[in-house]
């Protein structure tokens, strides 16, 4: 029964990745929380990031503790300034470190911008299996009961939050259910 868990299919994770840029490329607004960037968690993902980030302009260089007087006046960031700022994303995690980056409004579009090739990356450390289990039951569950490709991304999203595979940082509205509406008797 093991193969039929989602979080251990390559294809599903693939599929959260998916779900997670869609999401990240429409969001505006602040990220409460980073939990949302743990699908992408991987040491190639956080050497592409590093290199990434040296890459931008000075002005975008976030405030990693760097003294600005080290970079003023310099067209390109000498390997020193390179080498501190991969040690300071070295002690953050890829989340902590995306999440930071994310809530600064002045680097947020610039993040959005590197999103989809950081999942490109995440994708491409999954290994893929030939044989998934838990694909083929999807396909063969849609098959049956002739749903779309959309009602299966939906099954497959409720699929990945209900499993904590993809993380909003809000609380979900909960809606009442039938205990709700039950009352006490009346003495």
């Amino acid at each position: 029964m093991d193969c039929y868990v989602s979080y251990r299919s390559p294809w599903m994770r693939k599929k959260v990745l998916d779900y997670l840029q869609n999401l990240l490329m429409r969001h505006q607004e602040r990220i409460s929380d980073d939990d949302i960037f743990i699908p992408m968690e991987c040491s190639e993902v956080e050497n592409r990031l590093s290199e990434l980030i040296c890459k931008l302009p000075k002005h975008l260089i976030p405030e990693t503790g760097l003294d600005r007087a080290d970079i003023t006046g310099l067209k390109q960031l000498p390997d020193c300034i390179r080498k501190r700022i991969r040690e300071q994303m070295d002690e953050n995690s890829l989340r902590c470190t995306l999440g930071g980056l994310w809530n600064k409004k002045a680097l947020q579009n610039t993040v959005r911008n590197l999103i989809p090739e950081l999942i490109a990356t995440a994708k491409a450390s999954i290994p893929s299996e030939e044989d998934d289990v838990f694909q083929a039951r999807i396909h063969e569950l849609q098959k049956t009961l002739k749903l779309s490709d959309r009602e299966i991304d939906i099954l497959l999203v409720s699929l990945a939050v209900n499993g904590n595979l993809l993380t909003w940082g809000r609380p979900a509205k909960r809606l009442p259910d039938a205990g709700d509406m039950c009352t006490s008797p009346r003495v």
